[in-house]
């Protein structure tokens, strides 16, 4: 069960702001401290929430979802390059997160960002039809292969 920490609406609003200030993924770092224990929480919020989510109030999963869109906003992707990852070596060693704890960060934002789409998406009896029409569809050969025009139109926008 998701630790009761963890769902308290001030610990949420607490990480939203966080995100809010995109102060996790920029040159103004948090303590590392901080930033080890929004792992923690999302790691767990990630784990738990699919085995306790039938089961929590509109409010919790309407907080849940603000916070994932608000962490999906501030998520950009890390620069993976020799600089950047001695940038983040010099964060290190001056107290704050190094490049293995941001980049753990951001897979367990990400995680837990997808986590709550999949939950929320679950919910909504109109998506979990079109689901299940397509699903059927599919299994009974009435579903055409999208053709590339298709894709492409679809990859480009």
């Amino acid at each position: 069960m998701v630790g009761a920490t963890a769902l308290k609406p001030e610990r949420l609003s607490e990480m939203a702001n966080l995100a809010e200030e995109r102060r996790i993924l920029n040159l103004n770092l948090l303590p590392r401290k901080v930033l080890l224990d929004s792992i923690s929480m999302l790691e767990e919020l990630t784990r738990e929430l699919p085995e306790v989510w039938d089961d929590l109030p509109p409010e919790t999963k309407g907080r849940l979802y603000r916070l994932a869109n608000t962490i999906a906003d501030s998520l950009l992707p890390l620069p993976t390059t020799l600089k950047a990852k001695l940038l983040g070596f010099s964060f290190y060693l001056a107290g704050g997160p190094s490049w293995y704890d941001l980049n753990n960060y951001h897979r367990t934002a990400t995680a837990f960002v997808d986590e709550v789409y999949s939950l929320i998406e679950r919910d909504e009896p109109a998506y979990m039809r079109l689901l299940e029409e397509g699903i059927h569809a599919a299994m009974e050969g009435r579903s055409v292969p999208l053709a590339e025009s298709h894709l492409k139109k679809f990859l480009e926008g």
